[in-house]
C-alpha cells in the first residue's frame, strides 16, 4: 500500500489498516495522541481531525498525523512513538512501546514493556510488565506496579516516585525520590539522589540497606553505626539489596506509621512542594519556561513553524534550563 493523504477535515474520521503480517507501528504525531491496545485481530484503527498519511511497507505501518489522534493497536505489535509532539496517552498495549521522541507528558497504564528514549516532560507509567528501559525523562518520573527491572543510563531530570517495583532498580535522579513498596528475595535497588529520599517499607522486610547520606538520617532503627555519612544496617534476612546515595536527608518509615502519620509532621518531611499531584489543581501555575514550550507547540499544532524546527526551539529552551 502506498502513500494516502487525506483531506483536512473539521469532523472526526477513521481509518481502517489491515495489519496481516505486520510487526511494528510507526507514529509521527503533532497534537495530542491517545495509543490504546486493540486486542487480538489484523487492523490498525487511525482516527482523528486532521490530515494524515497511512503506509504500510514490508512488516512496519507509518502513520503521519496532525493531532489530536486516536490509535487503536492490535496485538502483538511493537509501536515505535517516533515524534509526538503533544500529550501521549497509552493504555492496555500488550507489545513493547519505544518512546523516541514525545514533546509533552506520558501517561501509561498496563503496557508490556517501554523503551525511553527523549521525553520532554513528566513520565508516569502504571501496571508494567516487563521492564523500563533507556534514558531518563526532562521531568518527574512515577511508576508503580513495574514487574520487570527498571534502568536508565541517563539521570531522571525531576521528583521520582516508585511504587511495588518487583525487578532490580538503577536510577539516578535530579530531585527527590521516594521508594515505597516491599523488595523481593534477590532484588537489588540501586538510586542515587541529588535532594531527599524517602523510604517507605514493610516492618518485616528483608533488606540489606546501604547508603550514604550527606544531608540528616531518620529512622525507625538503630543508626548509632552510622559514620561519616555512611550507614549501613540488616532487616530481617537481608536477602535484597538498598544501594543508596542520597545528597539530602534519608527518611526511613514503616508502612503502618506512614498510612497513620500526616506528611510534614515530625518523622516526615513535607513533600507537598516535591510532588505536584498532591498540590490544589487551582493552585498550580505553569512556569516560564513551560508557557515558552507549550507557544511552540501551539506554532506547530498551527502550522506556524515546522517539527524539526520546534525541535530546535524545545532543544534551545532546555539548554536554557
Amino acid at each position: 500500500m502506498g502513500w494516502g493523504m487525506g483531506k483536512a477535515r473539521l469532523w472526526w474520521s477513521e481509518e481502517q489498516v489491515s495489519c496481516e503480517g505486520m510487526e511494528e507501528v510507526h507514529l509521527w504525531v503533532n497534537g495530542p495522541l491517545l495509543l490504546i491496545g486493540a486486542g487480538r485481530g489484523a487492523t490498525l484503527r487511525v482516527a482523528g481531525l486532521g490530515k494524515r498519511r497511512v503506509k504500510a511497507a514490508g512488516k512496519v505501518v507509518e502513520v503521519r498525523m496532525w493531532g489530536p489522534v486516536q490509535v487503536k493497536v492490535p496485538a502483538g505489535c511493537l509501536v515505535r512513538a517516533q515524534r509526538v509532539n503533544g500529550p501521549l496517552t497509552v493504555k492496555h498495549l500488550e507489545g513493547a512501546l519505544h518512546l523516541e521522541t514525545v514533546n509533552g507528558p506520558v501517561t501509561g497504564q498496563d503496557v508490556a514493556a517501554v523503551q525511553v528514549g527523549q521525553v520532554r516532560g513528566p513520565l508516569m507509567l502504571r501496571r508494567v510488565k516487563g521492564a523500563v528501559l533507556g534514558e531518563g525523562p526532562r521531568g518527574p518520573l512515577t511508576l508503580e506496579d513495574v514487574q520487570g527491572e527498571v534502568r536508565l543510563d541517563s539521570p531522571v531530570r525531576g521528583a521520582l516516585d516508585l511504587r511495588q517495583v518487583a525487578g532490580d532498580v538503577d536510577l539516578t535522579v535530579r530531585g527527590n525520590a521516594r521508594w515505597v513498596g516491599p523488595l523481593s528475595p534477590g532484588q537489588t535497588v540501586r538510586l542515587k539522589v541529588d535532594g531527599d529520599l524517602r523510604l517507605v517499607l514493610p516492618e518485616e522486610s528483608d533488606v540489606r540497606i546501604v547508603a550514604r547520606v550527606q544531608g540528616d538520617l531518620h529512622a525507625p532503627v538503630d543508626t548509632v553505626g552510622a559514620t561519616q555519612g555512611r550507614w549501613e544496617t540488616t532487616l530481617g534476612q537481608g536477602t535484597a539489596t538498598l544501594d543508596l546515595e542520597v545528597g539530602g536527608d534519608l527518611w526511613l518509615a514503616w508502612a503502618t506509621e506512614a498510612e497513620e502519620t500526616a506528611e510534614g509532621e515530625a518523622d516526615l518531611p513535607d513533600w507537598s512542594a516535591a510532588w505536584p499531584e498532591e498540590e490544589a489543581a487551582s493552585s498550580r501555575r505553569p512556569t516560564a519556561a513551560e508557557e515558552e514550550r507549550l507557544l511552540v507547540l501551539r506554532m506547530l499544532a498551527n502550522k506556524r513553524i515546522t517539527a524539526e524546527e520546534a525541535e530546535r526551539l524545545l532543544e534551545a529552551l532546555e539548554g536554557e534550563g
